[in-house]
């Protein structure tokens, strides 16, 4: 509600402590300032005390902030009344009060005196909030409850309901990633790490600067030190300009990464000159005949003070090379995502299914809410992609609220954080009509520019982003790494309350980076455990792990659609999809054909998003993905995928299973043979996996000859690749002698023993493998070794 600040001068918002003042507008040559002070008080007495005591910090404070005007905002009125009552006594008023105030602290209080004090009351506020623009602003202060604190906690419960089992707090591993978050909102966190890291180098370069001081002092003009002055001044002033950008700017209207990494750049050259000069130096030093190698070093740099000063620049972790890294840490937070996110005040975050992008979001917001920051997550699946903050509006209980108004109300909530609201979309592609981000991401863009206080995170599959997210999008983004090298603290989080569960050797199957393949895991194992059969139960047994998924997200699905989770509509559903794409060859179907087939199993269903369709998406067992000439529909995880397609023509063609069952042998001229004959390599992985415990018999003896002679040694090698790789995630009974001495097959004749050795690291000491022995693997119950050679 204050006046804007004078052209080409720059508003800063203060911190504890504050000078006296909680923002202040600075002229380009920082010779002067305006002050502004809020003070929340009732009565002119409790304002007199208060704003005194402002004044008097203020005052004292001008040879580092010359604030030449104060400014006070209260939320009431001075009353004026006449100076002699009715009754002839003569009287104050509250504004003469203020008044008389003002000229004794001129004169009492050092550095007032020609300061201009000012009171803005809550008439003048009232006024400036009815003026046309402050709508959103007049809605956010006078109706507190709403974008407040407990407005964001009630938020967050509810994207904590509706992000289910993608956010799991309890299994939580804290990620490098979360940090860019926090550096978009200008979080605590990332506002201290810029501290710490220009505080270091401030330190560093003062001490540098000093010895050169020292150094040009010292020097009786034998040497060339003309420059050392120059270096001196440079590494000081640079500095203290750098820290003042990073730390004591407006970081709510702009972290300036990109001006800082030229400071920093001049810093580091100013640096490497220096160094190099006192090296050079110091080695001619050494090599005249006043330098005695045999003495003690100390004893002759007590001698002579310019040889003190070189070996403080030059000795190892010297100045110099403590000025070397306190700039490579610096320069490694402005070059880095964080910093440009909190320069754009946007991030984009891509990534694979199930890689931890829904779970990264929540967490970012549940820790601004516990910080008394402003925070909210929406998915995708919420919105149609076309006027998305009309729909945020509706959708969190705003009612009609205007985008306008709404992004005012976001901009108020977020300056009195001190801070930036954080909006985060989720899921750009589980919208409607994904492609609709095309045009409207841009626009929203658009609209909250002059938004100071609002920063926006969003994130998209990485396979639909052509599909999704327009050609020019000015976002900083980074890609979301799942578990990838940490996978055994994963699997440790998630199985706390089953140590014993958690295997002991080297977790080198790929599927653990993927956070969604770890959660289907330990539930599997957990729902293993509870019912008693964990004794025999492989978690690594994939297919199993799959089958645990689609119960789980069925259940949560029927309860929601209002379906009997007798009839397993939903597993009709997933079996029906998985069909279409066998039958068709295809990894994704037309958006317009999967609703017309999905929504069949639940036609009551029809009110998005509570269809089968978008349910299926919301809750990860389908997803939007990207065609050519459109969106369309697949599997969100692609051996979740290629295991429900094989499963499917396994089903179809269960005449011929039964028949390898029984006989061992299909005709050459069986439906089944043929589809494995020509089908992709991830569906033969997953028939390797799946075949043997629905036939009991191996894939390689289904398929090891069916191939013309050209093709043959391509064919066996895929097929004893794909044994391998898929052995780790078999279940256990499904692994013979004959899987044995395929394995050595694939050893010694297809040369994969380097490829074996970690399969059977993989599993070789978990306490319910398939191996087991002293010394050289061995499978269980099996009499043959497994030869590495």
């Amino acid at each position: 509600m204050r006046d804007p600040a004078p052209h080409g001068w720059k508003t800063i918002k203060t911190a504890a402590p504050d000078g006296g003042v909680e923002w202040y507008d600075q002229a380009p040559d920082r010779s002067t300032a305006y002050g502004f002070q809020v003070k929340f008080v009732h009565t002119i007495d409790d304002l007199l005390g208060q704003a005194r005591k402002s004044a008097q910090t203020v005052g004292s404070n001008r040879e580092h902030r010359n604030i030449t005007q104060l400014t006070f905002f209260v939320p009431f009125d001075l009353p004026d009344p006449t100076p002699i009552t009715p009754a002839g006594r003569e009287r104050a008023g509250a504004r003469d009060k203020w008044n008389r105030a003002v000229v004794d602290w001129k004169q009492e209080l050092p550095g007032l005196a020609d300061v201009e004090i000012k009171l803005v009351g809550g008439g003048q506020l009232l006024e400036r909030l009815t003026e046309p623009g402050n709508e959103g602003r007049r809605w956010f202060f006078f109706e507190q409850h709403v974008l407040g604190s407990r407005w964001c906690r009630e938020q967050l419960e509810i994207s904590r309901a509706v992000a289910a089992a993608r956010y799991t707090p309890q299994h939580h591993i804290a990620l490098r990633l979360s940090s860019v978050v926090d550096a978009c909102a200008l979080a605590p966190a990332f506002r201290q790490r810029v501290v710490r890291l220009t505080a270091s180098l401030k330190k560093n370069t003062t001490e540098l600067a000093d010895c050169l001081d020292a150094w040009q002092a010292a020097d009786d003009g034998h040497l060339k030190t003309s420059d050392l002055e120059r270096w001196s001044n440079l590494l000081r002033n640079d500095t203290t300009a750098l820290t003042a950008a990073l730390t004591t700017s407006d970081l709510l209207s702009g972290f300036p990464a990109s001006a800082a990494i030229d400071l920093l750049a001049e810093v580091e050259s100013a640096g490497r000159e220096a160094a190099h000069l006192a090296a050079e130096h110091h080695e001619q030093l050494a090599g005249e005949p006043t330098w005695d190698p045999m003495s003690p070093e100390d004893t002759q740099l007590d001698d002579d003070p310019v040889r003190r000063v070189l070996a403080r620049i030059t000795n190892d972790y010297g100045t110099a090379d403590r000025v070397e890294e306190a700039c490579a840490d610096l320069r490694g937070l402005l070059e880095s995502t964080a910093a440009a996110s909190a320069e754009n005040r946007t991030w984009l975050l891509l990534g694979a299914a199930g890689q931890g992008k829904t779970h990264l979001m929540v967490d970012a917001a549940r820790r601004a809410v516990e910080e008394q920051r402003p925070a909210l997550v929406i998915f995708g699946h919420e919105l149609t992609g076309t006027d998305p903050l009309t729909e945020i509006a509706r959708y969190r209980g705003l009612g009609g609220l205007s985008s306008t108004h709404l992004l005012q109300a976001m901009d108020a909530a977020g300056a009195a954080s001190g801070c930036r609201f954080l909006l985060m979309i989720d899921a750009l592609n589980d919208a409607a009509d994904p492609g609709k981000w095309r045009t409207s991401l841009p626009a929203l863009f658009a609209a909250l520019t002059p938004y100071e206080h609002i920063a926006l995170v969003i994130s998209c599959r990485s396979t639909m982003t052509e599909a999704v997210l327009p050609q020019q999008l000015d976002a900083p983004r980074s890609t979301h790494p799942g578990f990838a090298g940490r996978e055994a603290e994963a699997l440790e989080a998630y199985l706390c309350e089953l140590p014993a569960a958690v295997p002991r050797a080297p977790l080198l199957t790929p599927a653990f980076t993927n956070p969604l393949f770890v959660k289907l895991y330990a539930d599997s194992l957990r729902e293993a455990h509870l019912a008693g059969r964990a004794h025999r139960y492989n978690p690594r047994d994939r297919s199993a792990v799959f089958d645990a998924y689609v119960d789980t997200q069925a259940r949560e699905i029927c309860q929601r659609l209002h379906l009997d989770p007798l009839l397993r509509q939903v597993h009709a559903a997933v079996e029906s999809f998985a069909a279409r794409l066998a039958h068709s060859n295809r990894a994704i179907i037309p958006r317009a054909e999967a609703q017309l087939l999905v929504d069949s199993h639940a036609p009551s269903a029809t009110a998005w998003p509570d269809t089968m369709l978008q349910q299926l998406i919301s809750h990860g067992l389908l997803s939007n993905e990207r065609l050519d000439d459109g969106v369309g529909v697949g599997f969100p995880y692609q051996a979740f995928g290629d295991d429900r397609i094989v499963r499917s023509v396994f089903r179809k063609y269960q005449a011929d299973i039964a028949q390898l069952k029984h006989a061992g042998a299909l005709d050459h001229d069986a439906g089944l043979v043929d589809w494995l004959t020509s089908a992709s390599p991830n569906h033969i992985e997953a028939a390797t996996a799946l075949l043997p415990e629905l036939a009991n018999m191996e894939l390689l003896d289904v398929l090891g000859t069916r191939v013309d002679v050209d093709g043959a040694s391509v064919r066996q090698r895929v097929l004893h690749q794909a044994l391998i790789t898929t052995l780790p995630l078999r279940r256990a009974d499904s692994v013979t002698q004959r899987t044995v001495t395929l394995l050595n097959e694939a050893a010694t004749r297809q040369g994969m023993s380097s490829a074996l050795l970690e399969c059977t690291l993989a599993v070789t000491t978990d306490a319910d493998c398939f191996y087991r022995g002293e010394g050289e693997p061995r499978l269980r119950s099996v009499r043959e070794p497994v030869v590495l050679r």
